[in-house]
């Protein structure tokens, strides 16, 4: 998850990370911010940019304060349902009602996820070639319940951050 809270917050926009430590929190902002200088030394952003996105970076291990007032959500925890699912569940509880739920998986498929939220139709998969802060795409794929409106939604935005995304129509 850290490369794609990278990715956004050099793109300009507010992001809160979650994990379940603090320790894990803060090796996660030590890799964002290597990740930044890397940037800054290969001329892709300025070193300025570095303080400025590190600047929209806020930490947290509650989900619930994590999603709250979230435009967008990417999950990104271990491949494996049991962890998945109740995450899933836990966002879909606390998040804007119109916010896409969105998960990194490789391997996992959406349609099984969705069933376990309410609005299983801002549910759906963006799965990153990585690292997703470097390699522009992205693969959205939607389970059986993903609204059309969250593909759009979706889609728009990673081309906004300068995604290039491919809509799978099977998962």
């Amino acid at each position: 998850g850290h490369s794609w809270a990278t990715l956004f917050a050099m793109k300009g926009y507010s992001v809160t990370i979650q994990d379940v430590s603090k320790e894990l929190l803060k090796e996660a902002i030590r890799r964002i911010e290597s990740n930044l200088k890397l940037l800054a030394e290969e001329q892709v952003i300025s070193e300025s940019s570095i303080k400025e996105a590190l600047g929209r970076i806020s930490a947290t291990t509650g989900v619930a304060d994590s999603v709250g007032d979230a435009d967008y959500v990417q999950e990104s925890v271990t491949e494996r349902y049991e962890i998945k699912k109740p995450i899933f569940t836990e966002m879909d509880r606390h998040a804007p009602e119109d916010t896409p739920l969105v998960s990194s998986s490789s391997g996992l498929i959406m349609t099984e996820i969705q069933k376990v939220t309410e609005r299983p139709e801002r549910c759906v998969i963006a799965h990153p070639f990585n690292p997703p802060h470097i390699v522009p795409l992205v693969e959205i794929v939607p389970g059986k319940e993903t609204s059309r409106e969250t593909i759009k939604i979706v889609r728009a935005f990673m081309e906004k951050i300068g995604k290039t995304p491919v809509i799978l129509k099977k998962e």
